[in-house]
């Protein structure tokens, strides 16, 4: 007697396992969700850092801000840059950790459940449809189980991905790196730029 399609054909499929997977996937989901709303809050708060240094150099030009007052905004905002970039990075990386965390527990149940494996399929269904890439070795997708196989335990494989270039937590670390040295960089122009008008006063 053959077993279901999706079934692994020498194995039951666990009922625990299927919990696992679902609870993989709901925190995959989850941590991915607030991965992408850290970044996005990181943007935003760099977004503001940068429009307050062109509105303290603006009030100060017009004379509407005296010079010691600009000085102390700027010198703030100056340091906030760094401090809003460094934790909105670190924000950034703990959430795509996690996320990682569970994309590989999704993969490690998928693999317990057979689906690593040559599978039973009904020979009713094989006729009548050709298998979709027939020629892959797994049900899963291929590329995250062989990925997740490289790698010796969940440390490596976590710290190979953060570190890995053309992530998307690569991009997003240094677009806010990038954006946050600007605004310092502009906080730090104003800076001389007002001492230099006090001092000429």
């Amino acid at each position: 007697m053959e077993t279901n399609w999706a079934y692994p054909a020498d194995s039951p499929v666990k009922e625990e396992l299927h919990h696992m997977l679902s609870y993989a996937r709901q925190n995959y989901a989850s941590h991915t969700d607030w991965y992408l709303r850290h970044r996005d809050t990181g943007l935003k708060m760099l977004g503001v850092v940068l429009v307050a240094n062109f509105t303290v150099g603006s009030l100060y030009f017009d004379h509407k801000l005296n010079g010691f007052l600009s000085l102390s905004a700027l010198a703030i905002i100056s340091l906030l840059s760094l401090v809003l970039t460094n934790l909105s990075v670190k924000a950034c990386k703990q959430a795509y950790r996690a996320s990682l965390e569970n994309a590989l527990l999704v993969t490690k149940t998928a693999w317990a459940m057979g689906f690593a494996q040559p599978i039973a399929v009904n020979k009713t269904i094989s006729e009548a449809t050709p298998c979709p890439a027939k020629g892959d070795k797994y049900l899963y997708v291929p590329r995250y189980i062989e990925d997740g196989m490289k790698a010796e335990n969940s440390e490596i494989f976590i710290s190979h991905h953060i570190s890995k270039k053309g992530t998307t937590f690569f991009s997003t670390k240094w677009t806010l790196w990038a954006i946050g040295i600007v605004a310092h960089l502009i906080a730090d122009g104003l800076i001389i730029a007002v001492a230099l008008g006090i001092k000429c006063l």
